[in-house]
Protein backbone atom coordinates (compact mmCIF):
# COMPACT_ATOMS: atom_id res chain seq x y z
CA UNK A 1 0.00 0.00 0.00
CA UNK A 2 2.81 2.38 0.82
CA UNK A 3 4.37 1.72 -2.59
CA UNK A 4 1.03 2.70 -4.14
CA UNK A 5 0.99 6.00 -2.24
CA UNK A 6 -1.61 4.96 0.34
CA UNK A 7 0.43 5.76 3.44
CA UNK A 8 -2.52 5.96 5.80
CA UNK A 9 -3.84 2.64 4.49
CA UNK A 10 -0.44 1.07 5.13
CA UNK A 11 -0.18 2.38 8.71
CA UNK A 12 -2.37 -0.32 10.40
CA UNK A 13 -0.37 -3.08 8.71
CA UNK A 14 2.94 -1.63 9.91
CA UNK A 15 1.54 -1.16 13.42
CA UNK A 16 0.33 -4.76 13.54
CA UNK A 17 3.61 -6.08 12.15
CA UNK A 18 5.58 -4.06 14.69
CA UNK A 19 3.48 -5.35 17.59
CA UNK A 20 4.00 -8.95 16.49
CA UNK A 21 7.73 -8.56 15.86
CA UNK A 22 8.36 -6.79 19.16
CA UNK A 23 6.47 -9.50 21.03
CA UNK A 24 8.22 -12.38 19.26
CA UNK A 25 11.70 -11.00 18.61
CA UNK A 26 12.00 -8.02 20.91
CA UNK A 27 12.12 -4.29 20.22
CA UNK A 28 15.84 -4.25 19.43
CA UNK A 29 15.75 -6.95 16.76
CA UNK A 30 16.72 -5.66 13.29
CA UNK A 31 13.35 -6.66 11.81
CA UNK A 32 11.52 -4.68 14.49
CA UNK A 33 13.74 -1.69 13.82
CA UNK A 34 13.10 -1.84 10.07
CA UNK A 35 9.34 -1.84 10.55
CA UNK A 36 9.61 0.96 13.12
CA UNK A 37 11.63 3.03 10.64
CA UNK A 38 9.11 2.35 7.86
CA UNK A 39 6.28 3.38 10.15
CA UNK A 40 8.10 6.60 11.04
CA UNK A 41 8.65 7.33 7.35
CA UNK A 42 4.88 7.43 6.85
CA UNK A 43 4.88 10.69 8.76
Amino acid sequence: MQAMGDNEGARPYYERALAILEKRLGPNHPYSQVVRNNLAALG
